[in-house]
């Protein structure tokens, strides 16, 4: 409240006047130019509140109006999309990519090409596959994907010579290839169970997963048989895999003359001229007397050679060639085997022939152990015998293969023997 009584408010209704804007003091006077006086009034709440609502419908109505030419042109648009012409799509699949732009051209449509693969069936530049079936229709001016062919991928094939089959059949793998046929023949360099020609050669390129045809080497077509009596078996089945030999019979005797394991007979006898594959190597072994059943020191191997059904049906029975005897001095040599310089190998084992070899372990002494029998041949590699034994086992099997054969048998996860039959 003022302190000046000619302030004051006289009265509660003066207070209520002013505050409603109805007094003198709520009106303004502005003298222009001429002298003249010109009052003005302040508007009052009630009037902007108007202006506000509005200024508030105005702008409502805009929006309305921008949301309706929206639908509209929406409407619009779906309605020209649903009303454009459908075309049918040509078929593009095998023919080359310039005739194929020219077809969908033609059809109204727009050819893109979406990938770019190799196709061991379909030349480089060709459709392989489309994004829509022949025939199917689309809308004009439609993109359609295509998958264009870059030919068959090549690979090139490494050199084989001179390797193992285990490791040849690695190296193919590893370059995308595959064993085709497995060929053996003889040869006095390269070592039994070894690479020793390939077909195609080192360096060419192919299609990927092509078959490489190896010629697997036997050795000289005709070796020396070892001196093998007053070694340990172990010595000397050594000795024969490194000429491509193999145990075929083994007989245990019982004697005090020598310490047992040790072979004290052989046949053929030592130095007479054998053929890899064919020879039927027969050994005996020495013994404590009475422990001749008992289980060996060292595994005991053996492989045969048994009869295959001809192609009529009939049981073969195979053939067990026996050792050739070097010729007596002066006598007239046959005929010389070995190929000279230059020369092919004679494949021994055509492609696709059937072969059975008779398998027999003998488990050594010590505890438990595994035995497995894997088959390397022109299907493939595969495990057909796996079990666990106790010393003294005899594990006989009857292995079928085709084409050139490796035989491997291992004990305790080690490789004791390997049987090229």
């Amino acid at each position: 409240m003022s302190k000046r009584s000619e302030d004051r408010y006289r009265s509660a209704r003066d207070m209520a006047a002013d505050l409603a804007g109805q007094t003198e003091l709520w009106k303004a006077s502005v003298e222009d130019d001429a002298g003249t006086t010109r009052q003005f009034e302040v508007p009052d709440g009630s009037a902007a509140a108007r202006r506000s609502r509005f200024a508030t419908l105005r702008i409502a109505a805009i929006v309305v109006v921008v949301m309706g030419l929206g639908l509209w042109a929406a409407w619009q648009a779906i309605s020209a999309y649903l009303t454009v012409p459908e075309v049918e799509m040509p078929a593009l699949v095998g023919r080359p990519i310039s005739e194929a732009e020219v077809l969908a051209r033609e059809a109204g449509l727009v050819l893109e090409i979406s990938d770019r693969t190799n196709s061991p069936v379909v030349p480089a530049g060709l459709v392989i596959s489309q994004e829509h079936q022949p025939g199917k229709r689309l809308k004009q001016g439609r993109s359609v994907g295509v998958v264009i062919s870059l030919g068959m991928r090549l690979v090139t094939v490494p050199g084989l010579l001179q390797r193992s089959v285990q490791d040849a059949t690695l190296a193919l793998d590893n370059a995308g290839l595959k064993v085709g046929a497995l060929q053996d023949g003889f040869d006095d360099v390269v070592k039994p169970g070894h690479v020793l020609r390939q077909d195609p050669p080192a360096g060419t390129s192919v299609p990927t997963d092509s078959p490489v045809t190896l010629v697997i080497s036997r050795g000289p077509p005709l070796v020396d048989m070892p001196a093998l009596v007053g070694r340990p078996l172990e010595e000397a089945r050594r000795l024969l895999e490194e000429k491509g030999l193999v145990i075929a019979y083994l007989r245990t005797v019982g004697t005090d003359q020598s310490e047992p394991g040790i072979v004290i007979e052989q046949t053929p006898a030592a130095a007479v001229r054998v053929r890899p594959g064919e020879a039927a190597i027969t050994l005996t072994v020495s013994a404590r007397p009475g422990e001749e059943s008992a289980p060996p020191q060292v595994p005991v191997i053996t492989a045969e050679p048994q009869p295959v059904e001809s192609p009529v049906g009939r049981v073969m029975p195979t053939p067990r060639p026996t050792a050739r005897p070097t010729p007596a001095p002066g006598s007239m040599p046959g005929p010389r085997l070995t190929p000279g310089p230059g020369a092919r190998p004679t494949p021994v084992v055509s492609p696709g022939q059937v072969r059975r070899t008779r398998i027999q372990v003998l488990v050594p002494e010590g505890g438990p152990q595994e035995v497995r029998i894997v088959v390397i041949d022109e299907t493939g590699v595969r495990t057909i015998y796996q079990a666990q034994h106790v010393p003294g086992d005899r594990i006989d099997q009857i292995v079928q293969s085709q084409g050139y054969t490796i035989i491997q048998v291992y004990i305790a996860n080690r490789l004791v023997q390997e049987v090229r039959p």
